[in-house]
């Protein structure tokens, strides 16, 4: 039963994705797209024209806002069918996504969205959130 809960919430998910980036994209002024990409690294990809310059900074905000909503959806569903499948919720421990269990065992899980997810220093910090969950 369960399951078929989860194939709509993915569903209503990806049917959605485009209006959230959509809506992220006009929410954020221009100057603040600019100002957050290195300006060196696309002068240099553009060279002089202004058109290819705006078109590529956009682009590479879109590619980080996608990222981000995608992630945050994904996190999402996976709360959704850990709540249904296993009874979890999502965790209240910083840098963890979710936990479920029993009274005998909790298993604490952090959800990230592809295969190289972070830096050494980032996955330092998770090897420490998970050591701060295990101790609680």
């Amino acid at each position: 039963m369960w399951w078929a809960e989860a194939e709509v919430a993915v569903h209503e998910t990806i049917e959605g994705f485009a209006d959230r980036l959509r809506d992220k994209l006009e929410a954020t002024p221009p100057l603040r797209i600019v100002s957050r990409k290195n300006p060196y690294l696309f002068r240099l990809r553009a060279g002089e024209n202004a058109a290819v310059f705006a078109s590529i900074v956009v682009d590479a905000f879109l590619s980080s806002s996608e990222e981000t909503i995608f992630g945050k959806d994904l996190e999402q569903i996976a709360i959704g069918i850990c709540q249904q499948a296993r009874g979890g919720k999502g965790a209240g421990i910083e840098s963890i996504d979710l936990e479920y269990g029993d009274q005998s065992s909790r298993n604490v899980v952090q959800i990230k969205s592809g295969p190289n997810w972070g830096n050494s220093s980032q996955r330092k910090a998770l090897e420490t959130a998970f050591k701060t969950a295990a101790r609680r």
